[in-house]
């Protein structure tokens, strides 16, 4: 399945068990959107690596002595500040995992595999590893068991409060870093509910995720208020009232929500700035939320600005003290990023994810930095390298720690059916006068700010006509792009489909992405014939939205009238983030939505005559890509371009896409629909595209 219709899935089969009571979560509308995109200069590379880096070492240095009560353990060892000689390691005092940083490294390796969530595969993957975990609570083990012999993550979960989920979550934000979009609180539901079927851990899995994200977009350290405030804060819009009791007596008699236990008691703590173990006497900080969570929560909040100290807090102040230090960890390694911990502590860790795997969890890191996007640090490629030469990186992303990457496309089959055949030829089927009044009435409503829906709805666009316009760039033949810097990614999905480009471009705004569609445009005329009633593809974008505001009066077309043949130039024009307020079939809608454009003109072929007019559109293709490339957009809506009223050969446009996505932009974009209406019974623009790519198609 198609990795964005795969996560579409997932998404409504968590939003349907989380309304049928399966997954117990309250549904609030902050679940409906999309977390916000990082800002720019911001160092994802270190905080990410910061991140996992800090679960892995917080959970080494506290698992040689977990589940001591700190007194007892500062006779033993006194205070902990580096790795503690480990009898999985030859009594070396080195970084080694427990079930911590095991089953939070199997998660990332099993996003590597599939490109994001799959809770079903991700079941098998730690299922067949549960007997490699060192030190796993019966919670996780119980519902990996239960998994193994169901092979149903929706009821594989047991109900237990317990800190599994929490611990291992972190990873699953990554694949969402560069389309940050509502699936991320989906993935994470799935995620947690596959060992704990339980609301606190998914209401905490939930704040975590959320914390995380928040801390990557940070450049200074949160006040102390902040962070209890945000866990208080999830915890009133998606936990209920469920009440828990205290497991172990502390806090004496308590039953209640995580809420009333956090302002009852660590609220308290902090204003009184209690040490860490000395609060931690009050919840007792053991491997129940209702321990874990204020443990975490209270020291993120006095320490959270002081990476290291933080972390030693964590495993000297705590019980269940590499659980809450590896959970520390990664909050203060999102923050501060890698570079903010000791080379001791870094260079200490053996990258172990098993057994005899040294060097394992580099590697993942390393891999997940080039498939994910955001880049590798030189210390974990220097890892990577130092412990896996000969083996080579895990699984299918052996290059990854090299210059080379193997980029492939991934074809997924062709989505076409008679159904949406007629369904397109349906929604499209608007008569000329129709259309022309549709076209004059688009312009009118640019002009004057707001439209009209039929409901009588009055909808200002105004600002959003006015930006879209202000923000158009006008890129002549030969004009120097901006350098892009993104990293290459491992794979890029193509499919065909029988889809206008505003129904597939929706699709994928629908699920957080932010694509760019070609306009095939009209190289004289701004929206081609629009205003009069035609009905090709350009004609509908711009009836359907600000787009002709984007176009008109630009030099693009002045300088094509010149030209003494219809074959235009590569000049482009860059329209982002215009407002889209109509569907295909005229239909204003309560809201527009925004979708980014590129106009460019396909040679006219019949007067060019060929090979000439395939040559130059072989250009235009490389023109448009290198364009898309330049601005950061790694989602293109692109179609059968120039093969309708410009009767361009589709077969050979079609290979010439194929070759330059093989070739020059080889890891450039991770997904391309080529969205083309075609009804005709024997698909002849349809289906050129769909057999050129089909030898590409994975079983």
């Amino acid at each position: 399945m198609n990795p964005i219709n795969m996560r579409l899935d997932l998404q409504w089969k968590v939003r349907h068990l989380v309304d049928g009571g399966v997954i117990k979560l309250r549904w609030h509308a902050r679940l409906d959107e999309a977390p916000s995109s990082f800002a720019a200069g911001i160092d994802l590379a270190d905080k990410i690596e910061g991140m996992m880096l800090g679960l892995a070492i917080g959970d080494a240095l506290g698992n040689t002595s977990e589940s001591l009560n700190p007194s007892r353990r500062r006779a033993l060892y006194g205070w902990i500040r580096t790795y503690q000689p480990n009898r999985y390691a030859d009594q070396r005092p080195v970084g080694v995992p427990s079930d911590d940083s095991q089953l939070a490294y199997w998660t990332l390796e099993h996003l590597l595999q599939c490109g994001g969530l799959d809770p079903t595969k991700l079941g098998d993957l730690l299922a067949s590893r549960r007997h490699e975990i060192f030190g796993g609570g019966a919670t996780t083990r119980n519902a990996l068991r239960q998994f193994e012999r169901d092979r149903d993550w929706t009821v594989s979960g047991w109900s237990r409060a317990s800190n599994g989920a929490l611990m291992r979550i972190a990873p699953v934000l990554l694949p969402h870093l560069h389309r940050p979009s509502a699936a991320l609180w989906t993935d994470t539901l799935a995620a947690a509910h596959l060992t704990h079927d339980d609301e606190l851990s998914n209401s905490s899995c939930i704040a975590m995720v959320d914390m995380l994200w928040r801390l990557i977009g940070l450049t200074v350290a949160p006040d102390r208020d902040w962070w209890l405030m945000h866990w208080i804060d999830t915890y009133a819009d998606v936990a209920s009232t469920a009440r828990y009791a205290a497991r172990t007596g502390y806090p004496p008699e308590f039953e209640g929500s995580i809420n009333e236990l956090l302002t009852t008691y660590v609220q308290p703590a902090l204003a009184k700035d209690l040490g860490v173990e000395e609060a931690g006497d009050i919840w007792h900080s053991g491997a129940y939320l209702l321990e874990t969570v204020p443990s975490v929560v209270y020291i993120l909040a006095r320490h959270g600005h002081e990476p290291r100290v933080a972390i030693e807090q964590a495993v000297n102040g705590t019980r269940d003290n590499d659980t809450v230090a590896a959970i520390v960890g990664a909050a203060v390694g999102a923050l501060h990023g890698a570079r903010a911990f000791p080379d001791e502590w870094v260079e200490g860790l053996l990258g172990r994810t098993g057994s005899n795997d040294d060097g394992q969890a580099f590697g993942l890191l390393a891999a997940a930095g080039q498939t994910f996007g955001y880049g590798v640090s030189d210390r974990v490629r220097r890892r990577a390298l130092q412990v896996m030469p000969a083996k080579g990186m895990p699984g299918r992303w052996n290059s990854t720690c090299t210059n080379e990457i193997m980029t492939t496309l991934h074809v997924v089959p062709c989505l076409d059916s008679e159904q949406m055949a007629v369904a397109r030829r349906q929604e499209l089927d608007v008569s000329r006068n129709v259309a022309a009044v549709l076209g004059r009435s688009a312009v009118t409503a640019a002009n004057a700010g707001f439209y009209v829906t039929k409901a009588g709805q009055t909808v200002v666009w105004r600002d959003a006509v006015h930006a879209a316009c202000a923000a158009k760039l006008s890129i002549r033949p030969g004009a120097v792009l901006p350098s892009n810097e993104q990293v290459s990614f491992t794979e890029t999905r193509v499919q065909v489909t029988n889809e206008t480009t505003l129904g597939a471009s929706r699709r994928l705004v629908d699920y957080g992405l932010r694509p760019l569609a070609l306009n095939f445009a009209n190289g004289v005329h701004p929206g081609g014939g629009f205003l009069s009633g035609a009905r090709a593809q350009e004609e509908v974008l711009c009836r359907s939205s600000a787009l002709n505001q984007t176009l008109f009066g630009d030099p693009m077309y002045e300088e094509h009238r010149k030209r003494p043949l219809p074959d235009s130039t590569d000049w482009a024009i860059y329209s982002p983030d215009v407002p889209v307020f109509r569907m295909d079939d005229g239909t204003e809608l309560p809201h527009p939505w925004l979708l980014s454009f590129i106009t460019c003109a396909a040679p006219v072929a019949p007067i060019i005559g060929q090979p000439r007019a395939g040559d130059l559109l072989q250009k235009r293709i490389h023109r448009v890509l290198a364009i898309a490339r330049a601005y950061g957009h790694t989602t293109l809506v692109l179609g059968a371009w120039g093969c309708g009223a410009f009767a361009n050969d589709p077969h050979r446009t079609a290979m010439d896409f194929r070759h330059a996505l093989e070739n020059d932009y080889r890891g450039a974009f991770s997904d391309i629909i080529f969205a083309i209406t075609d009804w005709s019974p024997e698909r002849k623009f349809l289906g050129p595209f769909r057999d050129v790519f089909a030898a590409h198609v994975k079983a």
